[in-house]
């Protein structure tokens, strides 16, 4: 939007210095209109100029720009979980999510912050419960409604803590960055590194169901136990 204002703004200074007689150097913006800088009286109005630009060379006046354009600015986020495992039945609930991300300069706070947990939501989504199934002999899903495909409820998840850490970048509007989606891919491996934390195997297939972590605790399935720092001297000889 910013680019595309910035393209609108040169649009109209090109129109005002051909009709005005002035150099686009000269010009200025406010008070609704487009005026000379030495000469405030010697304006045109934003109506005005829209109007000339339907019958000027350059037709109606429009600003375009594309993301594709810009420069790519990293983004930086961190997150951390804690989870209850039921060794019992393999079941994993997260009882607490935080994150922390460089989001530049969050110009509307409330909208950065939705984005961030709309992201860990989807992740949380991914790493516990959503699974596509397929039928090895049709190809047809066989997780094709939501009674079967399991995405989080409100009831489901813990409250999201927020950290928004502002580094303008130099490259973004206004110093912003991107914020929606890096949330979304770390939540699998947080979770994960909770369960291993937790109850001691690694489980290295998503989603992170009961199934998989009961089968890890059991011995069965992808795992890996965890030893400690004096089990691994011990198990060496040091």
């Amino acid at each position: 939007m910013q680019r595309a204002a910035e393209e609108v703004r040169e649009r109209l200074y090109e129109l005002a210095a051909e009709r005005l007689g002035v150099p686009a150097g000269a010009l200025a913006t406010g008070e609704g209109g487009v005026y000379v800088q030495d000469n405030p009286n010697q304006s045109l109005t934003f109506s005005q100029l829209a109007a000339m630009s339907l019958n000027s060379r350059g037709g109606p006046i429009i600003g375009t720009a594309s993301l594709s354009s810009m420069p790519y600015t990293p983004v930086f986020c961190t997150q951390a979980a804690e989870v209850l495992v039921d060794k019992a039945t393999g079941q994993v609930k997260v009882t607490r999510y935080v994150q922390a991300q460089d989001v530049g300069v969050a110009i509307n706070p409330m909208s950065v912050e939705g984005q961030m947990e709309g992201g860990v939501v989807q992740g949380i989504g991914r790493a516990l419960t959503e699974d596509m199934q397929l039928d090895m002999q049709t190809g047809a899903v066989r997780t094709s409604s939501l009674s079967t495909y399991l995405m989080p409820l409100a009831v489901d998840l813990p409250e999201i803590e927020n950290i928004l850490i502002r580094v303008p970048a130099e490259d973004g509007p206004y110093g912003a960055r991107a914020v929606a989606e890096p949330p979304g891919f770390g939540p699998p491996a947080a979770i994960a590194n909770a369960i291993f934390d937790a109850v001691g195997v690694r489980i290295r297939e998503l989603p992170l169901s009961g199934e998989r972590v009961l089968a890890a605790l059991q011995g069965n399935g992808t795992s890996e136990i965890k030893l400690d720092v004096e089990s691994l001297k011990e198990a060496e000889g040091l």
